[in-house]
């Protein structure tokens, strides 16, 4: 292997390593995973500078000598106590919506997340493909679309309030923008933020148009208060590997501090006219660093004020990769995972932002690690400046026969100055199997594990010091996503699975509804299997598919649902894809209502070349369910006739992937 390769290889390896984790200026080079994970803010750009130098150039050192592993030690993946006692109560979920209409499935009250369709309940809302789109809902047999809107780009999710609709986007072009006077801008950019007046339904005001040089991570709107996380990558200065190192070394002490940092393309719209203008992702000023110096991926908070939006957004960028994130009303934090030698056990960093009340935008606060990885956003949780964590650790192969391949735990962590410490953890919870699910609810939580069968684990976490595991319930197959219904008890969506020896074969669905009022004895009302091997839907991973909505005691989902087949993995044969909708009892269970396709719709268009269902909106009595060509309307006491059908300017949904079932390790659920 020639020179050339190697410095490539080691530079590579330290590029996309983890910026360390402990205060900025300090330098120092030794790491375990031990350390305190915190950073502190830059005071000026000249530190800045600095830092993004020296941290560059003794990565350019170590790589003109690979002959000693000099390379930083942190690997990026790019995501028995007592059982007695009484049960505290769950809250309630409240999406800030009347009993009049159903509101996005949330994870916490008063946090609003983005998604492909939203709704007021006087109209439905929707992104298909590169179109916004606005419908009157209401009567539903005058349904009718109100204006669409050009987005220039692929829709991701969107947020709609009473006057402004905030929508993400990525781009489709990639061209020169001319800025004031003849200067033209040339750099691409990775997300869009549009920014719309509808103030008039007919005729949405484009307002503002945030083009970012980073990818969409999550977001969530607090009020008028939307926080963007975005995940950028810094731009070193080209360079030659064939040169020698003082000629590298040199090019990167030249490079202004302008051509490291991630830009922002703002234009502005006003009248008939625009103004743009360029800047960095974030002011100096507001860059968070470790003292180890790393130069890698960046996480930014953008923070955009509604009643005020064409004020400069609030900012707040640390050094991190992207992994799940999660928002009570007080805070965000971003975790990612991380593996360490010798063992490579991975361990997870987390990082906390505070969002309360601040229209100036997110402060970072502090940061710190827990063994295992995240499943997603939902293992996390934070009630009362406590954050309670659910992670699953693996050994990878490494260990002898008697250790457990997986081992699960949920801790509790409290801000204590720059650190995130650990105040409570409850450990090794299910050997062998790892995370499927998790909730936490006020002072209770739960956990769903799986390797050949489901546990349902439930916890007491009243205390934050003294978290207790107080009851285990094993039912066939898992659950993907754990809802609230009631003070007394969970509905889930998971898969069926089949056993053969050691070996589990995911089967069909699952819908189950379990009575949580003793934590120490939780039991399962009612299951019903959905289907056989094939059978999927995208309320498997993406919560906001579920819609349960208790007003009119419905749960309605998306399916493509596959019927007969040998055992095993033999797939059997796809029957019906659209919505299934289901009355449910609390006391009784699941009954089906009825199935909604969009069959004609797909007929009518041809150009949809894939039947890609999405989600369903309840208006009074009528539900609206939507697929990427089009929306139909039924009575929720006919569900065989609709009382329309519209079908969309452009297909939505094309391409969109329904992952295979289980957990995927590294990543968020969208």
């Amino acid at each position: 292997m020639n020179t050339r390769t190697l410095i490539r290889r080691a530079l590579l390896s330290g590029l996309v390593a983890l910026w360390a984790l402990s205060g900025c200026g300090s330098g120092d080079t030794a790491r375990t995973t031990e350390e305190p994970v915190h950073l502190t803010r830059c005071p000026s750009c000249q530190s800045l500078e600095d830092y993004l130098k020296t941290s560059t150039i003794r990565m350019l050192q170590d790589s003109y000598h690979p002959g000693v592993d000099k390379s930083p030690p942190l690997l990026l993946l790019p995501g028995d106590p007592g059982r007695d006692g009484t049960s505290p109560p769950l809250p309630a979920i409240e999406q800030g919506a009347s009993e009049a209409y159903s509101p996005t499935n949330i994870q916490e009250s008063g946090v609003d997340e983005p998604d492909i369709v939203k709704t007021d309940g006087e109209y439905v809302y929707v992104l298909s493909g590169g179109l916004f789109l606005i419908y009157a809902a209401t009567p539903p047999v005058e349904a009718r679309e109100v204006s669409r809107t050009e987005l220039g780009g692929q829709a991701l999710a969107m947020f709609v309030t009473p006057d402004a609709a905030v929508v993400f986007t990525t781009p489709s072009w990639w061209g020169p923008v001319l800025l004031e006077g003849d200067v033209t801008d040339h750099a691409y950019y990775g997300l869009k933020i549009t920014i719309l007046d509808l103030t008039d339904r007919e005729n949405p005001t484009l307002l503002r148009e945030l083009s970012v040089q980073g990818g969409f991570v999550s977001a969530r709107r607090i009020e008028s208060l939307v926080h963007v996380v975005v995940s950028s990558y810094l731009s070193i200065p080209s360079l030659d590997y064939g040169l020698g190192l003082n000629e590298n070394v040199e090019r990167v002490r030249k490079a202004p501090l302008d051509s490291w940092i991630p830009q922002v393309l703002d234009v502005v719209h006003q009248g008939q006219g625009q103004v743009a203008s360029t800047r960095p992702i974030s002011a100096c000023e507001n860059f968070y660093l470790p003292g180890r110096r790393d130069v890698g991926p960046l996480l930014t908070v953008l923070s955009l004020d509604l009643q005020t939006p064409l004020a400069p957004p609030g900012e707040a960028s640390i050094p991190s990769p992207a992994g799940s994130a999660y928002a009570s009303s007080e805070s965000i934090y971003v975790s990612h995972a991380v593996f360490s030698p010798p063992d490579y056990r991975a361990r997870t960093a987390i990082h906390k932002f505070d969002i309360s009340g601040n229209s100036a935008g997110a402060v970072y606060r502090a940061s710190g690690t827990v063994d295992g990885w995240l499943l997603n956003q939902f293992s996390m949780g934070e009630k009362d400046g406590f954050l309670r964590v659910a992670t699953t650790e693996n050994s990878w192969g490494w260990g002898d026969a008697a250790t457990p391949s997986a081992s699960n735990s949920l801790f509790v962590l409290e801000e204590d100055g720059a650190d995130l410490r650990v105040v409570g953890q409850v450990r090794n919870i299910a050997p062998d199997e790892q995370i499927y699910a998790a909730r936490f609810l006020g002072d209770v939580g739960f956990m769903v594990t799986f390797e050949i069968i489901d546990p349902l684990f439930t916890f007491d976490l009243s205390d934050p010091t003294n978290p207790r595991l107080m009851g285990e319930l094993e039912v066939p197959g898992y659950s993907a996503y754990i809802h609230p219904a009631g003070p007394d008890h969970l509905l889930t969506i998971g898969q069926d699975t089949e056993t053969d020896g050691n070996v589990a074969w995911f089967r069909g669905m699952q819908i189950s509804l379990y009575d949580i009022s003793d934590l120490a004895d939780p039991r399962l009302t009612q299951m019903q299997i959905l289907g056989t091997q094939g059978t999927r839907s995208e309320a498997l991973y993406d919560h906001k598919a579920f819609n349960y909505f208790p007003p009119k005691e419905v749960l309605a989902f998306p399916i493509h649902l596959y019927e007969g087949g040998a055992s095993g993995r033999a797939y059997g044969r796809l029957t019906f894809v659209g919505f299934l909708v289901y009355g449910v009892d609390l006391l009784q269970g699941y009954s089906l209502m009825g199935r909604i396709d969009h069959d004609d719709l797909y007929t009518e268009n041809p150009d949809c070349t894939y039947k890609t269902m999405r989600r369903t909106v309840i208006i009074g009595d009528s539900i609206y369910t939507i697929s990427g060509a089009g929306m139909r309307i039924h009575a929720l006491d006919d569900l065989t006739h609709a009382q329309a059908s519209i079908p969309f300017p452009e297909c939505g949904g094309e391409g969109v992937v329904i992952p295979l079932p289980g957990p995927a390790p590294f990543g968020e659920s969208r």
